[in-house]
C-alpha cells in the first residue's frame, strides 16, 4: 500500500500525518512543486506497522525544493 501526496505548490504539515498498518512494501511520498513546511510544535510524519512499531513500516520519500521546520508556522496564503 502507498500514499502519494502531490502538490504543484507547497505542502504544509500542521498536526499528525499517521500512515498506520504499513509494512515493508509500504510507501509514503510527498511531492511538492515548491516547499514542504512542517510545524515544529505540532507537525509529525510517521509510519507504523500493525503493532504500532516504526521498524519495517516502509519508506518515506520527500521531493521538494526545500524542507522547512519552524515553530508557529503559518502558510503564506493565510
Amino acid at each position: 500500500n502507498s500514499l502519494n501526496l502531490v502538490s504543484g505548490q507547497s505542502i504544509s504539515v500542521v498536526g499528525l500525518v499517521d500512515f498506520g498498518n504499513a509494512n515493508t512494501d509500504s510507501a509514503l511520498n510527498f511531492t511538492a512543486g515548491q516547499d514542504l513546511f512542517v510545524d515544529a510544535a505540532s507537525g509529525i510524519i510517521q509510519m507504523t506497522d500493525a503493532n504500532g512499531s516504526f521498524s519495517g513500516s516502509g519508506s518515506l520519500s520527500i521531493n521538494a525544493a526545500n524542507v522547512v521546520q519552524r515553530s508557529g508556522y503559518r502558510h503564506p496564503s493565510g
